[in-house]
């Protein structure tokens, strides 16, 4: 079969590739040989033709001539590759994306048309072929999704797992009403829920990282709800993508949550007539969010800030365990006179206890250290439990010896913030330097400064290399 070139158009809607059925020529004969007329020369033909059929066979079985493919447990995927560790770690890899999408969803594994997986590298004859694509193709019985992926230097720029979701999304959306065959625009996935889809894969096992919430809420960029919607990550940095994937995911996890969540989703998602970046499909099968733009966008960011806090089962870090017992080792105590505040450090009981209301002020303090030492970082628990011991005895009047034992509580304090940091700029340096096989940590960051760092290109038309001229005239 032969594919027509696809066109895009706007709103993320692709062409259907209709196929063309081979011609035959009429006029030419059909070649056959009549039975008992061949002699030796139709012997000989008939053995020339199986020689060269097992030659062919042979030479495919070493890769030579077609590639290998492999198909998926379920028989809904078909890998085509020659190289057969990464041809299994697909077929494995689209099978666990596939559960996730059904999850999702709430729906069973009721594939009906295949998905074809081609995986080939690129080839120095054919600059600017995309590392990656997923198209929508007319067969006989109806239609199939098509996958190519070709390998270069940066496996990752293909975006495998995405673009494995994009697929298995696609054909659900289209597996009960495929579209006609007269070159139909169909409707991709929404770009959100793909990258929901695919943190909720990642995050299988890790959970959701409300780290990234607890930055937008605090830097107060939470977009609005449309403008996040009509957002494509064609052009985003590892920054931007990660602060989309974590808005998608929780768009994902709040319409789940809904009454019967998961069946509207699927009812969306197979809505063809839908515009993936208007807020009035959505309300369409979620109306619980209907409203008016004011009330929704509040949803949208109390939402989000719910997710920020849904990790503090987890404790806290070195660092902030040791942010929020520094404001603790400060004692505030009301004054009579004026009525107001003084504050103290610790060591300065001498001087505090001689304040009638300082032991009420020392009790609150040491309420606040225990329940630091539960959630804080196992690495200051034993300094915590000092600091509780140091005011439990400061509140009886124990003091003997109190400025020794404060004095080698803070230096051990110290000692093992000042150690930890040394350890982790140890790690980092022998990653980056010693380590034969790299764990790419860094590879986001080191590919963005290094864009950040090469000049723009410059433009090639006519008024921009005039304006180039005159700044070197006038350099």
């Amino acid at each position: 079969m032969h594919e027509k070139k696809s066109a895009r158009s706007s709103g993320g809607k692709l062409r259907l590739h209709p196929t063309i059925p081979r011609k035959v020529d009429p006029r030419q004969p059909t070649p056959h040989f009549k039975p008992g007329n061949g002699g030796r020369g139709a012997c000989f033909r008939q053995a020339t033709i199986l020689m060269l059929a097992c030659f062919v066979l042979a030479w495919n079985a070493h890769g030579g001539l077609f590639p290998k493919k492999s198909i998926s447990t379920s028989g809904q995927f078909v890998i085509y590759c020659d190289d057969l560790m990464f041809r299994l770690r697909v077929a494995g890899l689209v099978e666990e994306e596939k559960q996730v999408v059904l999850k999702l969803l709430g729906a069973k594994d009721q594939w009906k048309y295949p998905i074809l997986i081609n995986v080939d590298h690129i080839s120095a004859a054919r600059p600017g072929i995309p590392v990656s694509r997923v198209r929508l193709i007319e067969v006989d019985d109806g239609f199939k999704v098509e996958m190519d992926l070709y390998l270069g230097e940066d496996p990752r720029e293909m975006r495998l797992e995405e673009q494995i979701i994009r697929a298995i999304l696609l054909e659900y959306s289209y597996r009960l009403n495929p579209p006609s065959r007269d070159g139909e625009i169909y409707v991709e996935p929404p770009a959100w829920l793909i990258e929901g889809v695919l943190e909720l894969y990642k995050g299988r096992e890790r959970g959701t990282n409300s780290d990234v919430y607890k930055a937008l809420i605090d830097s107060n960029h939470v977009p609005k709800l449309e403008d996040f919607l009509s957002q494509s990550t064609r052009n985003f940095d590892s920054t931007s993508l990660a602060l989309y994937r974590a808005c998608s995911i929780g768009l994902v996890e709040l319409l789940t949550e809904l009454p019967d969540g998961r069946a509207s989703l699927a009812q969306y998602l197979c809505d063809h007539e839908r515009e993936n970046s208007s807020i009035e499909n959505l309300k369409k099968y979620f109306p619980s969010i209907a409203g008016n733009g004011q009330s929704l966008e509040k949803w949208w960011s109390l939402s989000l800030a719910r997710l920020s806090a849904s990790e503090r089962y987890k404790g806290l870090t070195l660092d902030e365990t040791d942010r929020r017992l520094t404001p603790l080792l400060s004692l505030q105590i009301p004054l009579k006179k004026g009525g107001g505040m003084k504050i103290f450090t610790l060591d300065q009981y001498k001087d505090y206890l001689k304040i009638p209301e300082s032991r009420n002020a020392l009790k609150q303090m040491a309420l606040q250290v225990t329940a630091l030492n539960t959630i804080g970082s196992a690495q200051l628990r034993p300094v915590i439990s000092e600091y509780y011991l140091i005011l439990m005895d400061i509140v009886q009047g124990k003091t003997r010896g109190l400025s020794d034992r404060i004095a080698d509580v803070e230096k051990a304090r110290q000692m093992i913030i000042k150690r930890t940091n040394d350890i982790a700029d140890y790690l980092n340096w022998y990653e980056a330097t010693q380590m034969k096989e790299q764990s790419d940590s860094f590879k986001g960051y080191m590919k963005e400064a290094a864009e950040q760092a090469s000049p723009p290109a410059r433009r090639q038309d006519p008024v921009s290399r005039y304006l180039d001229s005159l700044e070197l005239e006038f350099q």
